[in-house]
């Protein structure tokens, strides 16, 4: 510009993300950004004429690094279902007139694991038989457990070892007692 020199102070990209968290299921968070400028231009007369831009809306985004199950579309990151227990995260930014924004992190959760109890019993002998007049007779009840763990997004299913806990019963009669496992 003749007579004029232009001293541009301060350029000011910034990013955000909402939600900045999706769950391991999958989901979407959408990006908004702001893009500032200030400054003054001084003319050789010695006015001034001030530069400030105002916050201008950013509309150009993108993934930093990309990273397995990310992927991006304008304003929007999506992110599919994360199967592994591991939580993920990426990177994004926004970027106007060639400045770019601050990182902005968006992280999604890993699989929780359904525990539940399998259980097996067995019994020996299968059947008893006594007299009239009763007798004793003992019977041996063997349990064993073991942890069942289900992945809540693939249903991958996946087991601990087994522990057994054993039991004696006896019966006189026509009672019937039980001791305590052992």
């Amino acid at each position: 510009l003749v007579g004029s020199e232009m001293c541009i102070r301060d350029r000011s990209v910034s990013c955000s993300a909402n939600p900045t968290t999706i769950s391991a299921s999958g989901g979407t968070s959408t990006l908004s950004g702001t893009a500032s400028r200030t400054g003054t231009r001084t003319w050789s007369s010695g006015s001034t004429q001030s530069l400030n831009s105002g916050n201008q809306t950013v509309t150009n985004f993108s993934i930093v690094s990309s990273v397995t199950g990310f992927s991006i579309s304008g304003s929007t990151v999506t992110a599919s279902s994360n199967s592994s227990t591991s939580s993920r995260s990426v990177r994004v930014r926004g970027t106007y007139g060639g400045v770019n924004s601050n990182e902005v992190t968006i992280t999604q959760s890993g699989a929780t694991t359904t525990t539940t109890t399998e259980y097996e019993f067995s019994v020996s002998p299968t059947s008893l038989s006594f007299t009239k007049d009763g007798g004793n007779q003992t019977v041996s009840i063997v349990s064993r457990s073991r942890p069942k763990y289900t992945n809540d997004i693939n249903g991958e299913v996946s087991y601990g070892n087994w522990s057994a806990v054993s039991y004696t019963a006896s019966s006189t009669n026509s009672a019937f007692s039980s001791t305590t496992p052992t």
